[in-house]
C-alpha cells in the first residue's frame, strides 16, 4: 500500500517531505490517536485526489461530474494534502470544559491559528477507518481521519470550505440538489475521501 501511494504521489506531481507533527496538551494515549489520524488523513487525501472522476463516490458527495467541477475538488484535496505534510501542523487536545467543545463538536480550527487543529474529547471516541472497514462504529459523522481532512479544508489558504451541511445523510441529499454548495462544504471532502479509501480497502481484501 505504501509503494502504491508513492506512485500516486509521483503521478500527481507531489514530493514526500519529512513529516514532523507537533502536539499540545495531549496525554500519551491521545497523542498517539491524534498522530495516527493525521497519518491516515494523508493517505486519504492522496488517494481521494487521484480518484476524482465520474464515479459513484464523486457523484454521491459532489453531484454530477464535470471537468471543471472535478478540477476544483482535486485542487482542494491536493492543497489539504500538501498542508498535512508540512511541519507546521499541530494538534491541540482539549478538555470537556472548553466551551467550543460543547454540543457534540469533534474538532475545530481558528483562522488566527493557521495549521492548528483543536481536538475535542468526542473526537477520540470517533471510529477510525479501520473500524469502518470492519463495519464497526457509527459512520454517520465519519471517522477521525476524515475529521482531520474536514478541519484542514476550512483554512482560507487551503480550500476555504464552509459548513454548508453536517452528516452523511444531510450532505448526501445536498449533493443531489446543489453541487455548487457541496464543492465548498467541508464534510463533502471528508466523506468522499473516506468512501474512496473504503472502496480501495474492499478491493484489497
Amino acid at each position: 500500500m505504501a509503494r502504491l501511494l508513492a506512485v500516486v504521489a509521483l503521478a500527481l506531481g507531489w514530493s514526500g517531505p519529512a513529516m514532523a507533527r507537533t502536539f499540545e496538551n495531549c496525554a500519551h494515549r491521545d497523542l498517539k490517536i491524534a498522530d495516527a489520524a493525521i497519518v491516515g488523513a494523508l493517505d486519504l487525501t492522496l488517494r481521494a485526489a487521484a480518484a476524482v472522476g465520474d464515479t459513484t463516490e464523486f457523484t454521491a458527495w459532489f453531484g454530477v461530474f464535470s471537468g471543471g467541477h472535478g478540477e476544483a475538488v482535486r485542487a482542494n484535496l491536493k492543497a489539504i494534502h500538501v498542508e498535512l505534510v508540512a511541519d507546521e501542523v499541530k494538534a491541540v487536545c482539549l478538555g470537556p470544559q472548553v466551551i467550543d467543545c460543547k454540543d457534540g463538536t469533534y474538532a475545530y480550527v481558528l483562522f488566527d491559528r493557521p495549521r492548528v487543529i483543536h481536538l475535542c474529547p468526542s473526537f477520540f471516541a470517533m471510529p477510525t477507518m479501520a473500524d469502518a472497514r470492519r463495519g464497526h462504529g457509527d459512520m454517520e459523522n465519519g471517522t477521525r481521519e476524515g475529521t482531520i481532512i474536514h478541519e484542514m479544508s476550512h483554512f482560507p489558504f487551503i480550500a476555504g470550505t464552509e459548513d454548508e451541511c453536517y452528516s452523511r445523510s444531510v450532505c448526501g441529499g445536498l449533493a443531489r440538489t446543489d453541487a455548487a454548495r457541496v464543492v465548498r462544504n467541508a464534510d463533502s471532502y471528508q466523506y468522499f475521501a473516506e468512501d474512496v479509501m473504503l472502496l480501495f480497502l474492499s478491493k484489497d481484501g
